[in-house]
Order: C-alpha cells, then sequence, then structure tokens
C-alpha cells in the first residue's frame, strides 16, 4: 500500500508523492524536516522469513551508507519500521529526473560510453570489498545532468576477502546456501546454484549481458523463461551448443568487441575477466581497434581489394597513343609531318624529317590511311 502525500515517517519524513513502484515495494519522495531537503524513502513490505527480510534491508542500508560516502552510488542515511515491522522504509539521497540507464537507444558508440560509466562504479564497489549480485541496467539512476548512480544493495554481498571492511555488519552472508537470487536474465550461471558462493565474477557476468544487449539489442539467451535459460546454460556447459556471441546477431559487429563480450559472458567464472578493470580495459582497447578499421577504405567480400576506377577516355587514349596502337600512330609514313590525332607527341627522330616536304593540294589523297 502506497503512502499517502502528507503523512510522516519515522517522526522526520514528510512525503510528497510518489516516484515509482516495483515488484519489492514503492519509492516516493519526501521532505527531510531536520535538514530541510528531499529525500527519496523506498517502503517494502516484509515477504518470506520477516526476520531474514529484515536483516536484508539492514544491510542494504548499511552497505548504501558505507558506500554512498563516495560519488556515484546512492546513499542510504536512515531506516525504520512501519506498522510493527510489516513493512520496512529506507531514507536514501534522491537522483533528480532519475531513469533507467538506457543501452538500446541513441548511437552505438554512446551506448557503450553510458555502459562503461556503469561498469566503472561496479569496479569501484568491488574495490571497496562488494559484489552486487544484481547488476542490471533498472539499478543504475541516470540523473536529469547526465551523471550515473549505481543504486539497490538490497543483495550485495561483502567479498571474503574484504570482510573486514565491513565489520560492523552481521557475520556471514543473509542469503542461505544453495539458494538463487537475483534477475534471471543478467544472473551468471553459477548465481543460479548458490548465490552465496559467487565472488566479483557474477558482476562481471551481468555487465558481459548488458554489453551483449547494447552491441545487439537482444540478450544472450533470448527472452527464454528461467527453466530455459538454465538448461541454455547446462548445454553450452557441456558443449552440445555453442556460446551465444554477438555476431551471430550483427555479423558485421567488429570482431575485437564480439571476443570480449563472449569472454564476459563465459559460463566457468574462470574463462571470464577476473576483475572489472580488466573487461574495461579489453572494451577500450577493441573500441580503438574497431575506430581505427572504420577509417581504412572498404574490403569486398573475400579478401578482394575494391576495383580500380576506370581511367578517363581520353587518358586510355594518349596511352594507346604512346604505345603506337591509335589510328593515328598507324597512318603511313608518308605523313610523317602531322602528329597523332590524340594530341600526344612522339620523339622527333622517330617520325619529324630533316626537311619538310611540299603539302599537297588541297582535294587529293594519297597513300593510306
Amino acid at each position: 500500500m502506497d503512502l499517502e502525500p502528507g503523512a510522516i515517517v519515522g517522526d522526520r519524513y514528510v512525503v510528497q508523492g510518489l516516484l515509482g513502484r516495483g515488484g519489492m515495494g514503492a519509492v516516493h519522495s519526501a521532505i527531510d524536516t531536520k535538514f530541510g531537503i528531499e529525500v527519496a524513502l523506498k517502503v517494502a513490505a516484509a515477504a518470506g522469513d520477516p526476520r531474514a527480510f529484515r536483516a536484508r534491508f539492514v544491510r542494504e542500508a548499511r552497505i548504501g551508507n558505507r558506500l554512498g560516502r563516495a560519488s556515484g552510488f546512492v546513499r542510504a542515511f536512515d531506516w525504520g519500521e512501519l506498522e510493527g515491522g510489516a513493512r520496512l522504509w529506507l531514507a536514501l539521497d534522491l537522483v533528480v529526473g532519475a531513469a533507467p540507464l538506457d543501452l538500446v537507444g541513441g548511437e552505438r558508440e554512446a551506448r557503450l560510453d553510458r555502459l562503461v560509466t556503469a561498469a566503472a562504479l561496479v569496479g569501484r564497489a568491488h574495490d571497496q570489498g562488494v559484489v552486487h549480485r544484481d547488476v542490471k541496467p533498472a539499478n543504475f539512476l541516470v540523473g536529469g545532468d547526465g551523471a550515473v548512480w549505481l543504486s539497490d544493495f538490497g543483495l550485495a554481498k561483502v567479498d571474503d576477502d574484504q570482510r573486514d571492511l565491513f565489520d560492523d555488519l552481521d557475520a556471514g552472508d543473509v542469503t542461505r546456501t544453495l539458494e538463487a537470487m537475483g534477475t534471471p536474465r543478467y544472473m551468471a550461471p553459477e548465481q543460479f546454484e548458490d548465490a552465496k558462493r559467487v565472488d566479483r565474477r557474477a558482476d562481471v557476468y551481468s555487465l558481459g549481458v548488458m554489453l551483449y544487449h547494447a552491441l545487439t539489442g537482444a540478450f544472450p539467451y533470448g527472452s527464454a523463461g528461467l527453466g530455459e535459460l538454465i538448461r541454455g546454460h547446462e548445454r553450452v556447459r557441456l558443449g552440445s551448443a555453442p556460446p551465444p556471441r554477438p555476431r551471430d546477431r550483427d555479423p558485421d559487429l567488429e570482431p575485437a568487441l564480439d571476443e570480449v563480450c563472449a569472454r564476459a559472458l563465459a559460463v566457468a567464472p574462470d574463462d571470464r575477466y577476473d576483475a572489472v578493470d580488466d573487461l574495461l580495459a579489453a572494451l577500450r582497447s577493441a573500441r580503438a581497434r574497431g575506430a581505427a578499421g572504420r577509417g581504412r577504405p572498404p574490403r569486398r567480400r573475400g579478401g578482394a581489394r575494391p576495383r580500380r576506377r576506370p581511367r578517363p577516355r581520353a587518358c586510355r587514349r594518349r596511352s594507346a597513343c604512346a604505345l603506337g596502337r591509335c589510328r593515328a600512330s598507324r597512318r603511313s609514313s608518308t605523313r610523317p609531318t602531322a602528329p597523332s590525332s590524340c594530341g600526344s607527341r612522339r620523339p622527333r627522330s622517330s617520325w619529324a624529317p630533316a626537311t619538310t616536304p611540299p603539302r599537297r593540294p588541297r582535294g587529293r589523297r594519297t597513300g593510306s590511311s
């Protein structure tokens, strides 16, 4: 149930209106009466085990607060309960004019630029020990000024090797072993099996799905349902089906970009890029090679170079004359004084006598022409 405008939450936030609604709840705009600023209020109803839901919600608040100290992450700075814990609320930075990341509209290079900006935020989260586990365009907000923000850390986990950075959080992960969590279309294959054990390479896979979408406008495994998606992963793992590649949908795509995307989408985590920075470096190199290739003259299919344009007629005629093959150069030697009719002149020693013979009367012609 949405909050009505004017409702007061947490004795501090006055609801202004509804910003949007999702599967877990709704987001409202509100005024923080303590600081006089506009904020976003995320309100979600408890689902499943109330204690697990509450722990996950609190975890989102704390991770969002820790990461939100740096620009580019939506900061969480307050949370609480409604209706005796039946609903929870979270106060977040408000991104003015926010819209989801668009990977379909505009020119391809502009789409890739937006993707690179979003991927860099995921890499920064990894540097601080956080694996997002729900990387998708809807969780990147683009403000009215064009700035990109990473949001929604409800499924995030702290990487094992950097857990000491978040020692104030509950020990372990709120995700149960062998539990799948995330958005299926963007989830790495291992995330279907056990979301608790995934590492940052799961986010690399999600970015690979986004890259595939930006390059082709489609998804690696099409619009398959959950069961078909899992079977598709398994067929690729067993070698009974080829892995999805962007060039399957766009044969004109540069091979270097195709290779980068295919590696990011590898079914086995060990075959992917180890870090987002590695993916971005490979993507930057592939784009540079593609830009250089677009500046070269086109080649015909099969590797043949384009045909040379035919020379102008006058040029061909002069060449023939220089080789002695035009009509004028084949005339009888009885008329050596006249140059070739096409305007070219052979060396004087080959056609001009020492003295000029007398001119023949007009109207009379002798010899062969």
